[in-house]
């Protein structure tokens, strides 16, 4: 029931407080919030504690701890409160996932408003991990603390992951699940699964590498090239 004015002679309407929310009906009037509702922007916090938490009486879409209803869009991405909620996405930022496209406009382009990996003309966050990179292709093998093994960067992100080395004649000389860049590595040595012996050093040359691996999106990526061993 909206209230839009008194008779401000009858003082004892103004001093009273008609729905119990801590405020006054003379209070309520000049705050423009509804002396015959506790909670005028229906947000689920009453109008006395959002004054005392210096949020708006008047505003679904600011509270502390209140909750806007269901077909609010506080953050003007384009999705309504219910829908953020089934995305997983936050409903009080436009961009979940930081990649400057907002979560709305994802939807749309039907890319996903959790990964910074994910959408149409984006830039992914600092800190996201999207792709794997070649670090080297040239193992010097001299432990020397540079180019000792092959360093695929990002990889142990991606631990679903194979790679696989071949020599010049296509023989497999080396196979291994979960490559880390740290103690499952190769380093110009065999692993045994093909002709030539376990732990025997690889001559010098160029080797063929696959590599495999699911992303993000649950996709798998195969990307393949050439590394040389020097010795």
């Amino acid at each position: 029931m909206g209230y839009t004015g008194f008779d401000d002679t009858n003082a004892i309407w103004a001093t009273a407080d008609c729905d119990g929310d801590a405020l006054t009906n003379g209070e309520e009037i000049l705050l423009g919030t509804e002396p015959y509702e506790a909670d005028s922007d229906g947000d689920g916090i009453n109008d006395g504690q959002e004054v005392d938490d210096n949020t708006n009486a008047l505003d679904e879409c600011d509270s502390i701890g209140g909750t806007p209803s269901a077909g609010s869009d506080c953050d003007s991405d384009g999705l309504t409160y219910e829908v953020e909620l089934d995305l997983g996405t936050d409903p009080n930022n436009p961009d979940t996932d930081g990649d400057t496209i907002n979560d709305g406009q994802e939807v749309n382009d039907q890319t996903d408003p959790l990964n910074g990996c994910d959408s149409e003309g984006g830039t992914a966050p600092g800190n996201a991990i999207c792709d794997i990179e070649i670090g080297n292709s040239i193992i010097s093998a001299d432990n020397d603390g540079i180019n000792d093994f092959f360093n695929i960067s990002n990889i142990e992100a991606f631990p679903d992951n194979t790679v696989q080395i071949f020599n010049r004649w296509g023989v497999k000389v080396f196979e291994t699940t979960g490559y880390d860049n740290n103690a499952n590595v190769f380093r110009g040595i065999s692993d045994g699964r093909a002709t030539l012996s376990q732990g025997e050093q690889l001559p010098a040359g160029v080797y063929f590498y696959t590599i495999q691996y699911t992303n993000n999106d649950n996709r798998v990526i195969s990307k393949s090239g050439y590394l040389y061993i020097n010795r």
